[in-house]
């Protein structure tokens, strides 16, 4: 096991999940977390270095639900958290096609929580002669998000849900509003 990559570990945990479960879950709870698997690593002659990073790309890329545990599903794929769900971002407020008639242009987005999302990239833009441009763009850990719109004019909004590592879930499509004042 000297000269191992993250991909070939990934390989060996899904062939042999349940077995080196019963080798190395020290506190008995079905799952291997990050302390345990690199435990295995070193007794299987791969470099502390080396070792630390493959437990880190592999928590990344297998730890779904960000609990710092691998547990058979999320390493086997068989009901892992984003195979479970038909993930999607279901925009909530404002509604397609609202109308503002208000000053300040004090807007809230609102959208339903994503299962296995750990953060939202939310993204506004403006209409000008035609064109759309970027005027917000930022990560929140929130199911909404609060500004000040940019002028009296269309704008649009849709919102990414990432995973622990920052991983794309799922992204909304654009939902559009307008303020008139």
């Amino acid at each position: 096991m000297t000269q191992q990559t993250a991909q070939n570990v990934i390989s060996i945990l899904k062939a042999n999940f349940d077995t080196l479960v019963k080798q190395v879950d020290s506190n008995c709870d079905g799952k291997i977390n990050r302390q345990e698997l690199l435990n295995l690593l070193l007794c299987n002659g791969v470099d502390w270095c080396s070792a630390q990073a493959i437990v880190a790309e592999i928590f990344c890329n297998l730890d779904k639900n960000g609990d710092g545990n691998l547990s058979k599903e999320e390493v086997c794929g068989q009901r892992g958290c984003i195979d479970l769900y038909a993930n999607k971002v279901t925009l909530v407020s404002p509604a397609n096609g609202t109308v503002y008639c208000h000053f300040p242009r004090n807007t809230q987005l609102v959208w339903n929580p994503v299962v296995c999302a750990t953060s939202y990239k939310v993204e506004v833009e403006y209409q000008l002669c035609g064109n759309w441009y970027p005027f917000i763009n930022q990560t929140t850990n929130c199911p909404y998000f609060c500004f000040d719109f940019i002028g009296a004019q269309e704008g649009r909004w849709r919102v990414t849900a990432l995973d622990n590592c920052g991983n794309v879930i799922a992204t909304s499509d654009y939902w559009c509003f307008t303020y008139r004042v």
